[in-house]
């Protein structure tokens, strides 16, 4: 089987919706993802609103991550696997990179940032 299915990735999308609706949101390295927040042109405080605005833009055809998905090597999401994205983003304008994980209903971000070749 070739994963992540088209099906698993809708509710991977779902989970990570709903995490952000509750404010369920873990950042594994903050200094990173708050530079690439800047290079984006928003304040890191905003994350949530970011979240739920790219989390509507994402469809499971721009899944850009490993198959079968990588797993994690950050302590805090340690075996966690990862889920990788790479759209045209309407609302930065440009070609963003996007990798989570989910636990136990928390959203966890790597990455979010404009796509480097």
């Amino acid at each position: 089987m070739n994963r992540p299915s088209h099906k698993e990735l809708t509710g991977k999308k779902a989970h990570a919706r709903e995490a952000v609706s509750k404010n369920a949101i873990g950042i594994v390295k903050c200094g990173a993802v708050a530079s690439q927040a800047l290079e984006l042109g928003y304040e890191i405080s905003k994350i949530q609103d970011i979240l739920g605005c790219i989390l509507k833009e994402i469809v499971p055809e721009n899944y850009s991550g490993a198959r079968p998905p990588q797993k994690s090597y950050e302590s805090q999401i340690k075996e966690l696997e990862l889920f990788a994205f790479t759209w045209s983003s309407r609302r930065f304008g440009c070609e963003v990179y996007f990798k989570f994980a989910l636990s136990q209903g928390t959203l966890w971000v790597v990455s979010l940032h404009e796509h480097r070749e």
